[in-house]
């Protein structure tokens, strides 16, 4: 594993699955099918020809604005679990594992697990982080649950055990909390 203190996050990378592909019409019996595939976050885009004779995929793309990139992606079946059907896969150009969705990683199309050192970005938090939701010490955070009751005939709820944890948290980390939640607190005792 990478050691490094800036890993590639594997959500930031640019990525097509097997799902996608379907959608867009790319797998019609015995035919070759060719499109081009545009992010709608970055600049970047990629030919991609299907043929689904040779079960094989072809990608042509441009990285970093100078190297042309071209190579072959196997297809591969396999019978879906429930015996009706067939689930398709991509063979990893890198590691020859069968997988769904394919990364741009130093600029080749591979699966995650041809990723060394990728990390989700949740995995790059914090315990404590991991625990509050996004944007949880913004201003303008209010969590809200309709019908939450923080005590029960005297005893303190699930609920309230988070509300009460997330109350802790906000106080260690010096940070105002002025949110509807402590406000709800203050009125329930």
């Amino acid at each position: 594993m990478n050691n490094s203190s800036n890993p590639t996050i594997i959500e930031d990378c640019l990525r097509f699955s097997m799902a996608d592909l379907k959608r867009l019409g790319f797998f019609k019996p015995n035919s070759v099918v060719s499109d081009m595939l545009n992010w709608s976050n970055s600049n970047s885009s990629i030919r991609i020809r299907v043929d689904c004779i040779r079960k094989l995929m072809s990608l042509e793309y441009v990285v970093d604005g100078e190297r042309n990139m071209k190579y072959s992606v196997s297809i591969i079946e396999r019978k879906a679990n429930l015996g009706k059907g067939a689930v398709k896969y991509f063979r990893c150009p890198v590691c020859h594992l069968l997988c769904r969705n394919l990364y741009l990683y130093h600029g080749v199309f591979v699966s995650r697990r041809a990723m060394r050192g990728a990390m989700y970005r949740n995995q790059t938090r914090s315990k404590r982080d991991r625990m509050m939701p996004d944007g949880w010490a913004s201003e303008d955070f209010i969590p809200i649950k309709r019908y939450g009751k923080t005590h029960y005939r005297g005893k303190i709820t699930p609920y309230g055990k988070r509300v009460k944890r997330y109350q802790n948290i906000v106080y260690r980390c010096g940070l105002r909390a002025t949110c509807w939640l402590f406000h709800k607190l203050r009125c329930d005792r």
